[in-house]
């Protein structure tokens, strides 16, 4: 069974989804999909496609941590200081040290120029739990 869909091109890139969908413009995802589907190809949104495979990788990388790193990574997400941290679970300032150290191991994050490895493991924290 052919399918035939009309998606010219001339859309420009501000318009909303229903008028892209109504003139039925080639630069639509709705377009593409439906194209794709025709064809008999499977259709993968690069978008979702991509915050699915991030989201993947951190879920692994995170897994990797004890349930004691992830509480410690939970609190540095809600920016806990290592000295909130060994107050919260009780524990001392050294044993805080040495499990944001592992963490860090873990994750494989380091300090350079351009990043700051803390900063990094509150973020990969936050996308995890779905905060960002």
């Amino acid at each position: 069974m052919a399918v035939s869909m009309a998606c010219p091109s001339s859309m420009g890139t501000g318009s909303s989804l229903r008028t892209a969908m109504v003139t039925g413009s080639r630069n639509t995802i709705l377009c593409r999909a439906s194209e794709s589907v025709a064809r008999g190809e499977p259709f993968l949104d690069p978008t979702s496609s991509a915050a699915f495979f991030l989201r993947s990788a951190e879920s692994d990388e995170l897994a990797a941590l004890t349930p004691p790193e992830r509480q410690v990574l939970a609190l540095i997400a809600q920016g806990a200081s290592n000295r909130a941290i060994a107050a919260t679970l009780t524990l001392t300032t050294r044993a805080v040290e040495r499990r944001v150290s592992s963490i860090f191991a873990k994750l494989d994050l380091h300090d350079d120029h351009l990043h700051n490895r803390r900063v990094v493991a509150a973020l990969l924290m936050r996308s995890h739990d779905g905060l960002l």
